[in-house]
């Protein structure tokens, strides 16, 4: 196996924190509950990983991509936001906050978002390609650019987001009407 490939890791409450990952390949890891603080991944892969209730002070992600994996639990907002950069993949999210955060270009690829809070982030040109996004909450956020067309259980308010040039479906679009508080017989 090489250097850089690591397989069925499992949880630990010290041993990935203040570490360096570059070029890693994290494959069926159980990382519940770990402690990633202060840790760097650069050019990183996770794939089939569990990533629940994980903390991550200060963790830097550049050029991180999450396939097929279970993220639950997760607050992003502790995370350092120089170069930050992730991809989700086949992946499972819920309960996880990305306050405050750059999440422009991101891809969220045929995902499951469950209950996860976008306060203040900037999701500019993201893209929610096949994605499920129920009890997911938006606000304040900048969507300008972002690609919901095949997106699908989201409720966005349109006073509280910035949505120029944001590209939804015709029936994606009707879900504005919940927000305005409008009967439609």
């Amino acid at each position: 196996m090489d250097e850089n490939q690591f397989k069925n890791l499992q949880p630990s409450s010290t041993l990935y924190a203040n570490q360096s990952y570059e070029g890693a390949d994290f494959r069926s890891c159980d990382f519940s509950n770990s402690d990633f603080s202060d840790s760097f991944f650069e050019n990183c892969k996770f794939v089939d990983c569990n990533l629940s209730n994980l903390k991550m002070i200060h963790t830097k992600f550049q050029e991180v991509t999450f396939i097929r994996c279970k993220l639950a639990g997760l607050n992003f907002s502790q995370i350092s936001k120089i170069l930050l950069s992730v991809k989700f993949l086949d992946s499972n999210l819920a309960f996880c906050n990305f306050p405050d955060l750059n999440l422009s270009d991101t891809k969220f690829v045929n995902c499951q978002l469950n209950g996860c809070d976008f306060l203040d982030t900037n999701l500019k040109n993201a893209l929610f390609e096949n994605t499920s996004l129920p009890g997911t909450q938006f606000d304040h956020c900048d969507l300008s650019g972002a690609d919901f067309r095949s997106a699908r259980d989201f409720v966005i308010n349109l006073e509280g987001n910035k949505l120029d040039k944001a590209i939804f479906s015709l029936q994606g679009a009707l879900t504005f009407l919940e927000t305005l508080n409008i009967i439609i017989e």
